[in-house]
Formats: C-alpha cells, sequence, structure tokens
C-alpha cells in the first residue's frame, strides 16, 4: 500500500539506516552549493543551469543571515545518510505556528524512498518537534511527478496560490500524525532524525 501511495517502483529500502539532520554552519557553503548544482536538484529548478558560487553565496546570505532575511526565523539542516550530505531541509518564514519548508535531495539509486522518508522526518523531528510549528506549507514544481507522489501521499492539503509555476500544500500536525503512510513511515523510521548540533 504505501509502495503504491508513493508511487514507488519498488519497496522503500528497509535497510535504510543512520539519517540524521546536521544543523548548518557557518563554513559549510561549498557542501551546500555541491547539493544545489547536482544534477539531479537542477533537473527541476526553474534554471537548471549550474549555479555560481557568487550568487550560491547570495542566496545563502538572503536565506541564512538573519540580518537580511526579514520574514521570519530560518533554520536549515544537512540530511546525512551514513556519515554523507544527501540534501538538505530549508525551514523558513518561520512565524509563530507556522513556516516554508523545502527538502533537496540528491537523488540515489541505492537508497529507494529517501524521499519520503526524508520528508516525515522532516515534518515530525524538526518542523513539528524541534520547531513546534502547527502547519508548515511546501511547494513543487508541476513537472516533478516523484515530489508530488510523496507531497500528496502524506496528507497535505492541495491549496490555491498566485504562484502559478508551482503546486503548494500545507501540513498540519493534525493531519500529518493521522494519515496512514505517515504513520507508517514514522513507525518504521522515527527513531532516526535526530537533530545534530
Amino acid at each position: 500500500m504505501i509502495q503504491n501511495t508513493l508511487g514507488l517502483q519498488k519497496p522503500i529500502d528497509h535497510t535504510l539506516e543512520h539519517i540524521y539532520f546536521q544543523v548548518y554552519k557557518a563554513g559549510l557553503e561549498h557542501a551546500l552549493l555541491d547539493i544545489r548544482n547536482h544534477a539531479s536538484v537542477r533537473t527541476f529548478m526553474a534554471d537548471p543551469n549550474e549555479i555560481s558560487l557568487e550568487d550560491h553565496l547570495r542566496w545563502v546570505e538572503s536565506n541564512l543571515d538573519p540580518d537580511c532575511h526579514h520574514h521570519g526565523q530560518t533554520q536549515l539542516a544537512f540530511i546525512m545518510v551514513r556519515g554523507h550530505p544527501r540534501g538538505f531541509v530549508l525551514v523558513r518564514d518561520i512565524n509563530e505556528n507556522s513556516g516554508e519548508v523545502g527538502i533537496m535531495i540528491r537523488e540515489s539509486d541505492e537508497v529507494l524512498g529517501l524521499g519520503a522518508v526524508v520528508a516525515v522526518l522532516a515534518l515530525e523531528k524538526l518542523c513539528f518537534n524541534y520547531l513546534g510549528l502547527k502547519a508548515v506549507s511546501a511547494k513543487a514544481s508541476p513537472h516533478n511527478s516523484k515530489v508530488l507522489r510523496i507531497l500528496r501521499g502524506l496528507g497535505g492539503e492541495e491549496v490555491e496560490m498566485s504562484d502559478e509555476k508551482s503546486l503548494w500544500f500545507t501540513y498540519r500536525v493534525t493531519d500529518c500524525r493521522s494519515n496512514k503512510v505517515y504513520q507508517y513511515i514514522l513507525k518504521r523510521y522515527g527513531h532516526q532524525g535526530e537533530l545534530v548540533f
């Protein structure tokens, strides 16, 4: 059932272990750029061309520097699998009980279902537990069918937004925790996803 809901060709890798979130620290800009420039990530970006270091540093400053980011707090954490960065989670515009989450993961044939597992762990461990958010929004390109299957499968509500280039979803803590796919992944992998500072 879980496999069909998420549209996976094969079952989630049940040997998937050692997933945790490493909180971003200054000095890790190049590791972050490597993820943002990975071919599997660039494919679904509005501009598929490689990001220059100069543009990347501007992005880091505008998203992570508290003096430049005027829309609320921001939290960024690397997605670590078996000790290696596979992607990152960015939660921004954190205000009171809500925020916007974005997840970028380098595709990997050796770790099937990583996107779904990371999405649940990011929502549960980072957004709902650590940050105490009650609702989180996420967006995806209408052309990224893998991500759309995950977003739709986890109990998010698709919402109409003025941004016509993306599809937006809202995740409320109570809706997620009552979703069967979310429950299954959390039961199977919930012991993972700790936040490391």
